[in-house]
């Protein structure tokens, strides 16, 4: 793991804990609008968000532990949209 990605697993752990919150007390609509954070702006490549997802999944987890399929897609989707792109929550 190099230094670089540091920022972005504290912000995946911080999201995570949030989303679980969230989850705990709000209908699923409503924790997507709560989650629905950044400019929107067009990214400049699609392809950037694939790492992000890569990261997510193998960061996301402890050697026993590791999250269910729609806090960690609230998680990416989150994370996204921090970064300016225009993610779709399909159930």
């Amino acid at each position: 793991m190099t230094l670089e990605r540091v920022p972005a697993i504290v912000e995946m752990w911080t999201d995570y804990r949030l989303v679980r919150s969230l989850l705990s007390s709000t209908p699923l609509p409503e924790v997507v609008k709560a989650l629905d954070v950044g400019q929107g702006r067009k990214p400049d490549t699609t392809s950037d968000v694939v790492p992000l997802g890569r990261l997510l999944n193998r960061r996301l987890r402890l050697p026993w532990w590791q999250p269910l399929c729609l806090p960690r897609a609230l998680v990416l989707y989150r994370m996204a949209r921090r970064r300016g792109f225009t993610p779709q929550l399909v159930i």
